[in-house]
């Protein structure tokens, strides 16, 4: 990815040991890596001085991940390799992810980062082996028969802990776009609708009669056809999500919002653009929006992140918000885009 360094990863040692301290040294350098996120170290700072924090600043947003050297891995390491104790090599590294950004883009920052983890498995034993190889009055074979083949196999591997699970799989979120795409559709019908009306109808009301009926059925329509797809949601929700009457609620007014900011932007195109020139304002509005949804601007050229400024990418945002229970929260941004497209 072009421009994975965008996303930055939050990293402290939170163990003293020489061996934590060797395993530091080698995830640092193999996160300067580029096609891996940038890796910021907060060793030996005060900011994020436990792992409640670490998770904490991920949950909000301040980080696409962490990576944790775990406390204690040094001395159950020494001991597992020494003594042959019971040892977890996924207790070493704790990765801390969230899903609350853009999925696709969650989904390619975390693997890079995992492909950097594992990349490393292999030669840190290597070197835990040799380590111990030359240490005064050892060799291979008293090395292997003394220590626990786990450990001496793997020394050290990580486990993933997601703060911000999004609850759903690929499919719903494909068809969370699906949704709001029907729901595009369906704003072109509303803005059309009054045309239809017959021309001495106009001659017996008033000009803000006109409007407000024009309003008036924009706003029944959106909200029919929203009902609809929040229930659509809701019926094919995933196993870990239990949503509520204010979870059909919220979603529903994030979804009204999206179509409103649709409807009434077409509405005001009507008026003020030539006729000649509606179907290619349509689409390519249109066509901008699905892109904001389903590439997303974060990690992109700077001059794509005008898509920040589009109700599709803002739509997805609050839904994500609230499937994730209020990780990564820019409600107030993303509501006020969407309200100035409705204006």
């Amino acid at each position: 990815m072009r421009h994975i360094k965008d996303s930055t990863f939050i990293f402290r040692n939170f163990d003293d040991s020489q061996t934590a301290n060797n395993l530091s040294s080698m995830i640092i350098a193999g996160f300067e890596n580029p096609n891996a996120p940038l890796l910021k170290v907060y060793t030996d700072s005060e900011k994020y001085d436990s792992v409640a924090a670490i998770k904490d600043a991920v949950w909000k947003g301040n980080a696409w991940g962490a990576v944790i050297v775990n406390n204690g891995f040094g001395k159950q390491l020494e001991q597992a390799l020494s003594e042959g104790a019971e040892y977890d090599p996924t207790s070493a590294v704790t990765l801390v992810t969230e899903e609350s950004r853009h999925y696709f883009k969650v989904i390619m920052v975390n693997k890079a980062a995992q492909t950097v983890l594992t990349a490393l498995e292999g030669p840190f034993s290597q070197q835990m082996f040799q380590q111990m190889v030359t240490a005064d009055g050892a060799n291979a074979t008293r090395v292997i028969d003394q220590a626990n083949a786990n450990a001496l196999i793997t020394p050290f591997s990580y486990a993933v802990d997601n703060v911000a699970p999004y609850h759903f799989d690929m499919s719903m979120y494909i068809l969370s776009v699906t949704l709001s795409l029907c729901m595009v559709v369906g704003s072109f019908i509303p803005s059309n609708m009054w045309k239809s009306i017959e021309e001495p109808f106009y001659k017996q009301v008033r000009i803000t009669h006109v409007i407000a009926l024009r309003a008036f059925i924009n706003i029944i329509w959106a909200a029919f056809i929203c009902i609809q797809a929040t229930g659509i949601v809701f019926a094919f929700h995933g196993p870990l999500w239990s949503p509520s009457t204010r979870d059909f609620f919220a979603m529903f007014a994030i979804f009204l919002l999206n179509t409103l900011s649709f409807t009434f932007f077409i509405d005001c195109m009507q008026n003020w653009v030539h006729p000649r020139f509606l179907l290619g304002g349509y689409f390519t509005t249109l066509f901008v929006n699905i892109a904001a949804a389903v590439f997303g601007p974060e990690l992109n050229n700077h001059f794509f992140r005008i898509l920040y400024a589009v109700p599709f990418n803002n739509s997805g945002l609050m839904l994500r918000t609230l499937l994730t229970n209020g990780s990564y929260n820019k409600l107030n941004f993303a509501i006020t885009i969407n309200v100035l497209w409705s204006l």
